[in-house]
């Protein structure tokens, strides 16, 4: 039912790759289920690693231990975002405590999308996106970064807030902050759809276009890591200076297995 791939690369400029990621399927009690995180550890910040694999370790743990259980009874949409959230707020309070103890920095986006029985459910923090992808790559999630803050509450036109040096700052993510707010979103799925999950250093140089049309040939053709790989290669060609992750997750067609 579902093709999965995911590919890194620390880019051309960085000495650590601050992003992590992890994407599987599993057998449910309601069928199979695919599940993906990715975080980017925020850079210019210290140990951006350590926070980035501690929220994907976090959600990939409950997708082996607390998914079965969750789908038990029916899979309940307001007990996931709960769920979802309450790790959430975990990792954000590990990480206060680890960056406290070392007199540091530390924190990561995060972006968790869970198919099954045909629904797509997502949460992000930051501004690592969720992709649905057809004629274009439509982003599901909504990046919390300064920029979309000013121009989504009328403060600053698209143009003026883009050319401002603050645009990248986040105004949400996991670890600098006392709380974390996730945003949710819910799609019905069809055979034939795929989803991307990428940092952003994955799609700064690439128009959605070319997202989509790469990532819709990968599927096709079963080669979807081979897909990541070529975005990832057409980022850095085109001199993209931060870590670039993506992540897969392609519904098969009506007429496949």
């Amino acid at each position: 039912m579902f093709r999965i791939a995911g590919a890194t690369n620390v880019g051309n400029v960085k000495e650590v790759n601050q992003d992590a990621y992890a994407v599987m399927r599993l057998e449910t009690c309601l069928g199979e289920a695919a599940f993906a995180v990715l975080c980017d550890g925020m850079g210019g910040l210290d140990s951006g690693e350590v926070a980035s694999c501690t929220v994907v370790s976090a959600y990939k743990k409950w997708a082996l231990n607390d998914l079965a259980r969750a789908c038990s009874s029916g899979l309940d949409e307001n007990e996931l975002k709960r769920e979802w959230s309450y790790i959430a707020s975990m990792c954000n309070e590990r990480l206060r405590e680890f960056a406290e103890k070392r007199d540091a920095r530390i924190g990561t986006t995060a972006v968790v999308m869970l198919i099954i029985e045909s629904r797509c459910y997502v949460m992000n923090i930051g501004d690592s996106r969720a992709y649905e992808i057809g004629e274009t790559a439509a982003p599901i999630t909504v990046d919390h970064t300064w920029e979309n803050h000013m121009v989504e509450n009328g403060f600053l036109s698209a143009a003026a807030a883009h050319a401002d040096r603050r645009r990248n700052q986040l105004t949400r993510c996991i670890g600098p902050l006392e709380s974390v707010v996730p945003d949710f979103f819910v799609r019905d799925v069809s055979p034939g759809m795929v989803y991307l999950l990428c940092s952003d250093g994955f799609r700064h140089k690439v128009a959605p276009a070319e997202i989509a049309a790469i990532m819709r040939t990968g599927a096709e053709a079963m080669e979807l890591e081979s897909s990541l790989e070529e975005l990832i290669r057409i980022n850095m060609d085109r001199h993209e200076k931060d870590n670039l992750t993506g992540v897969a997750i392609a519904m098969a067609q009506q007429n496949e297995p």
